[in-house]
C-alpha cells in the first residue's frame, strides 16, 4: 500500500487566531501546530514555527505523516525546510524529505535579482519573486513560479478565487491553485491573511489540515 498522494501536491496549511499586528521591524514570532487526515482518519503532525528579528523573517517547517493499515505503517513522510525573508523576497531556503524511502532535497539561494535552486529535481536560476511551497504566506499567491519545498521543482502555478466548501472554515477566502492539471489544491486564509488550511484530493479520500494549537500572528510576518 502505498500512500496516494501526488508528490507535487503535498502541501501545508494551518489556521491562526488573528492577533494584532506588531510594528514593523519588531521581534515577533507564531507558532501553528497542525493535525493531518485523510478521509477521516489521522495520519500525522505538521510543525511551523516563524519569527522575526530586524528584517528578517525565518520560517521553519517539520511534518511527520503515517499512514498504517491493519495498525502496520503503509506509507512514512518525512518533510523539514527552513525559509529566510527580507523585505518580502525569499533570501535562503533548505529541505530535505523521505518520501517512503525516496529522498529529496532543496537549497536556494538569492543571488541578486536571481534565485539559484540546486534541488533533487532541479538545478538552476529562476525568478528572484519566486516563492516556495509553503502556502503561510497569503502575498506568495501573485508570485510565480513556485519552487517544491521537498525536491527543488519548478512550478507554473496559477491561482483563482474560488467559493468556499463545507471543508472550509466559515467566512474564510479561498484560492485554488493548479500547474497545468498536474494538482489541484484549495488553500484557505480568513479576511486578515490568516491562513486558515488547505484541501486536495487523493484518489477519491480528501486530505485536510485542522489546527491543533496555535500562538501569534502568521499574518503579521507574511511582509
Amino acid at each position: 500500500m502505498t500512500f496516494p498522494v501526488n508528490r507535487r501536491t503535498f502541501v501545508m496549511a494551518g489556521a491562526a487566531s488573528v492577533l494584532t499586528a506588531v510594528p514593523a521591524w519588531s521581534k515577533d514570532s507564531a507558532n501553528r501546530l497542525y493535525r493531518l487526515s485523510r478521509g477521516g482518519s489521522d495520519i500525522g503532525e505538521h510543525r511551523l514555527t516563524v519569527s522575526r528579528e530586524g528584517d528578517t523573517v525565518k520560517a521553519t517547517t517539520d511534518i511527520n505523516i503515517a499512514v498504517k493499515f491493519l495498525g502496520i505503517t503503509a506509507y512514512r513522510y518525512e518533510l523539514a525546510y527552513t525559509e529566510v525573508y527580507q523585505d518580502g523576497l525569499l533570501q535562503q531556503l533548505d529541505g530535505t524529505a523521505n518520501d517512503d524511502g525516496d529522498k529529496g532535497y532543496v537549497k536556494v539561494l538569492r543571488k541578486g535579482d536571481l534565485l539559484e535552486v540546486d534541488g533533487s529535481e532541479y538545478s538552476g536560476p529562476i525568478n528572484g519573486a519566486a516563492a516556495p511551497t509553503s502556502y503561510w504566506r497569503q502575498p506568495a499567491l501573485r508570485n510565480t513560479p513556485w519552487i517544491s519545498t521537498q525536491s527543488g521543482e519548478i512550478l507554473s502555478v496559477r491561482t483563482e478565487e474560488v467559493a468556499p466548501s463545507s471543508h472550509h472554515q466559515v467566512g474564510s477566502r479561498v484560492w485554488r491553485a493548479t500547474d497545468n492539471g498536474a494538482f489541484t489544491v484549495d488553500i484557505a486564509y480568513d479576511t486578515s491573511g490568516e491562513w486558515l488550511g488547505c484541501t486536495f484530493d487523493a484518489q477519491g479520500e480528501l486530505v485536510t489540515y485542522a489546527v491543533a494549537s496555535a500562538t501569534g500572528s502568521l499574518a503579521s510576518l507574511a511582509v
